[in-house]
This record gives C-alpha cells, sequence and structure tokens, in this order.
C-alpha cells in the first residue's frame, strides 16, 4: 500500500520542472519535496498510528484508521484536479528558452 501512494511523486516532480525556467528547477524541486514531506510525508503514519490505537489496534484498528483517511485522498485527488486545469495555462507562461531545451 505505501509504494501505490507513492506514484504520484514522480509525476510530481516531473510537472514542476516542466512548468519553471532552467535556473529555478532546483529550487522548485527542493520546495516541492519540502511540501510533499510536510503536508503528507511527516504527518500520515503519525495520524494512521493515531487512529488505529484509538480503534483497537491490530489488523482491525489499522484497517478502519485507513478508511478514515479516505477522504484526505478525495480531498487530494479534488485539488491534483483542480491544479491539472491551470498546468496548459502554466506551459504557455514559459518563455522560449525553457521550450527550446526540448
Amino acid at each position: 500500500m505505501h509504494s501505490i501512494g507513492n506514484l504520484a511523486i514522480p509525476a510530481f516532480f516531473a510537472i514542476t520542472q516542466d512548468v519553471v525556467a532552467p535556473r529555478l528547477r532546483a529550487t522548485s524541486l527542493a520546495v516541492g519535496a519540502n511540501l510533499i514531506f510536510l503536508t503528507g510525508g511527516a504527518w500520515g503514519p503519525t495520524v494512521i498510528g493515531y487512529l488505529s490505537d484509538k480503534f483497537g489496534g491490530g489488523a482491525a484498528g489499522l484497517t478502519t484508521s485507513l478508511l478514515y483517511m479516505v477522504p484526505a485522498g478525495l480531498l487530494a485527488a479534488l485539488f491534483f484536479f483542480i491544479g491539472l486545469r491551470y498546468y496548459a495555462s502554466d506551459c504557455e507562461g514559459i518563455d522560449d528558452e525553457v521550450l527550446a531545451e526540448k
């Protein structure tokens, strides 16, 4: 399950590299990695562990706690699709220097 949750990270990094100028790509990657860690990577295991203990621990508690995280996943998907609406306009704003690299 953990590896499935990480499938979006390479796509996120590729998109951030696609919409910034070459001189800002390292900064974009660093800021993006920190945002991913601070918003999900740092809190996810703690929240799941807390909820698992709250619901009785063991396999049943872990299953219930993961089910309670489904709304968070749906919210993340909603934000992804909202951001996807702006991707084309972000790509249009890239100067010719970036487009010449492709």
